[in-house]
């Protein structure tokens, strides 16, 4: 009898790879299935955190004053250089400019006229000052030749008291001595008063006549000054004010153009740079981690095909802010407002960050 072969029989590769599919595939498909979409939803799906994006350049072109846009010379989304030419802004018309002339030339009539009545005012001050001052010296002369006529009467009658007294050998009549006596001590403290008040108009009058002379140098020259400055003002108005560019970048709005008058601080132009350097981003209720300065965190792109990067937080806000819309991408429709910790991100190389583009943040530590 011959002996039996006990030993298995050999199952086809085809068969175990079958039976494998049947029984382990489905299994080892639905848990790595399961890992991808844990790992999106942790870096995709979850709100996340931290968002920002980056930050936008503008710089509003005004005019301090109001006037007619005479040429536009750049077009929308045209790139620009600082310092380049943007806009020529003419300040006033001929109209306007004739009738500044004739306002300063009527202010300037005006001033004159002032200055005339000004000068009239002190004329007749210094005249009336003259006259008193002429009148009191001539008092004065007279009181002082009235105080040598009572002095003189005063030595006479001296000497008449002194012949009574040695011809009688007694007192004589004193009365007469003592009115010489009494009018000239009377007239030498009206002399005294004279020439102080004679001394004070003196005086009064040189200042006034200074004053006068200084006054009428005085008004020449303002009348001049006050007529250089319309002139100049006027010379400035009737120059077109050219409007430059502060940065380099692109015009990216235009809202006025040639032809139309423009107000006082209205924008006529907006240039924006054409790079970002640094990241705004806000940190999003509820804040688990607050940022500090120097934290380094990873920024991620929403553009599919590009890698996340590191960068450096340089300043850290003090409170909560609105968060802008353009930050949430995909999520603009809602109108709620949302507050975030602000924070400023420093990127090593600006790289290819379109301004304005939505990023999305992460914390290293």
């Amino acid at each position: 009898m011959a002996e039996k072969n006990l030993n298995p029989i050999p199952i086809p590769l085809q068969q175990r790879w079958r039976e494998f599919r049947i029984a382990y595939l489905p299994v080892l498909t639905f848990a790595v299935l399961v890992a991808v979409i844990a790992w999106m939803w942790v870096r995709y799906v979850q709100p996340a955190t931290i968002v920002g994006e980056a930050e936008t350049v503008r710089a509003n072109i005004i005019s301090i004053l109001p006037g007619t846009l005479e040429e536009l010379k750049v077009d929308r989304l045209q790139a620009v250089t600082n310092g380049q030419e943007l806009a020529v802004l003419r300040v006033m018309d001929e109209d306007q400019i004739q009738a500044e002339v004739a306002a300063a030339e009527a202010d300037v009539r005006l001033m004159q006229t002032r200055i005339k009545l000004d000068q009239t005012r002190n004329l007749d001050s210094f005249s009336q000052l003259q006259s008193e001052y002429l009148l009191e010296q001539f008092n004065l002369e007279l009181a002082r030749i009235n105080l040598q006529q009572a002095e003189a009467e005063l030595e006479r009658a001296k000497e008449l008291l002194d012949k009574q007294i040695l011809a009688r050998g007694s007192l004589g009549n004193q009365v007469g001595y003592d009115v010489a006596l009494r009018d000239r001590d009377a007239l030498r403290a009206e002399v005294a008063a004279r020439e102080k008040t004679v001394a004070e108009l003196k005086q009064g009058t040189e200042r006034l006549r200074a004053a006068g002379a200084a006054e009428l140098t005085s008004a020449d020259i303002t009348v001049e000054q006050a007529i250089n400055a319309h002139r100049t003002h006027l010379e400035a108005l009737q120059k077109p004010v050219v409007l430059r560019s502060p940065i380099n970048g692109f015009v990216s709005a235009i809202y006025r153009l040639s032809g139309e008058k423009v107000a006082a601080g209205e924008p006529i132009l907006v240039i924006s740079a054409e790079k970002s350097e640094r990241i705004v981003a806000w940190v999003r209720q509820p804040i688990a981690t607050r940022p500090q300065v120097g934290d380094r965190v990873e920024v991620r792109r929403l553009r599919l095909g590009y890698s996340a990067f590191e960068a450096t937080v340089v300043a850290v806000g003090k409170q909560l802010e609105p968060i802008n819309s353009t930050a949430f991408a995909f999520n603009q429709s809602t109108q709620i407002l949302e507050y975030g910790l602000p924070l400023t991100v420093e990127l090593s190389a600006a790289g290819d960050l379109i301004p304005g583009e939505a990023l999305r943040l992460r914390l290293l530590r």
